[in-house]
Order: structure tokens, then sequence, then C-alpha cells
């Protein structure tokens, strides 16, 4: 497969944002006390009602809808690797389910962030988890996931999947076309790419 032909399909938080890390660190400051010596990597992201956490779902929810996305840290290694393939690159987001009308929020974010152009039609943000329609109507090569559903179905089409190694997808198995991805991140990728 020519690199310059590949159609690269990207989820942004917690594969090219630090978001994650950031609403933990929100949490934290808003609730020391309780959060103090709690192994935040037990936590299954997907599923804020199963957090065995000493909060309530309340309190980390008026947490989570308050969270500023413009103030999301680039993944080292991301912007990098991204900006030798901007142009195959389509960023695919369910932020719409959490944060509805953030599209202008987040293009400017991937703007600033990656400091290179994002053409508008290459962010796609959806009010859902299930991206195998516009991954199969891109007709995606790759596609980078952390969520263990949406890398499941993904692979399940076909698509090679390089999936973010998250505690909340350590039960997911590799496959042909699933491949797990350790930190550092990008810096493990990009000295994959070469042999996927």
């Amino acid at each position: 497969m020519v690199e310059g032909l590949m159609i690269i399909g990207c989820d942004i938080d917690n594969v090219i944002s630090n978001y994650f890390e950031y609403l933990w660190n929100c949490l934290f400051s808003k609730y020391p006390e309780k959060l103090q010596g709690f192994d935040r990597y037990s936590i299954d992201a997907w599923s804020v009602e199963d957090w065995r956490t000493p909060l309530t779902s309340e309190e980390i929810y008026k947490v989570i809808y308050s969270i500023d996305l413009s103030r999301l840290d680039i993944l080292p290694g991301a912007k990098d690797f991204l900006r030798r393939r901007i142009k195959n690159v389509f960023f695919i987001s369910s932020r719409e389910l959490w944060y509805p009308n953030t599209f202008p929020i987040t293009f400017a974010w991937l703007q600033r962030t990656l400091g290179y152009p994002v053409l508008p039609n290459h962010l796609l943000q959806i009010d859902s988890y299930d991206k195998t329609e516009i991954i199969k109507r891109l007709d995606c090569d790759f596609y980078f996931e952390d969520n263990p559903s949406t890398a499941t179905n993904v692979a399940k089409m076909g698509t090679k999947v390089l999936l973010f190694d998250y505690p909340w997808n350590r039960n997911v198995k590799e496959t042909k076309n699933l491949i797990r991805i350790k930190p550092p991140y990008w810096q493990n990728v990009a000295q994959i790419w070469q042999d996927i």
C-alpha cells in the first residue's frame, strides 16, 4: 500500500489529546480529599456509573460537563506523525455525545495543537460511539482508537485498527486487524508504521 494514498481515521480524545489525564486532574483538584491515594487507572473510562471511586456519578458528571476542551494537551509525537500525513487524515470523534455543538472548539484546538491547517471536512463529530459507518464510507485503511467496542467493530470490518492501550480496553484481544499500541503511543506508532 502506498502511504500517500492511505486514508487514516483518528479518534481525538485519549488518542491525540490527553482527555482522561486532564479529566482526572480536574476531578482531583475539585475533590482532593476523596481521591487521595485512588488509582485512576482502575477506572473504566467508558462507564462512569461503574467507576468505583469515592465520588458520586453526579459529582463526576458535573466535572465532565465543566471541562474546557480547548485546554487539552496533545499527546507526545502525535503532531509530528500526523503532520506528514495530514491530507489523508480524518478526525472522527464522539464528542457530540458529551459536548454538543463543540465543532468550533475542536476544530480550533486541532489547528492550534497540530500547528498546521486541518480541512473542516476532515473533522467529523458524531453523537454515537459507533463509528463504523463513517469509517466504511471514508474507506479508511487505518483507524486509531481507544474505545474497546469501536476498535473491535472497526477491525471486524477489515480496517486495520491501532488500539491505544488503556486499562479500559485491556480485555480486547489483538487480531490480524487490531494492533495494541503501548505508551509512548505515537513514538511506538512511528516505529512500527512501516511494518504494518
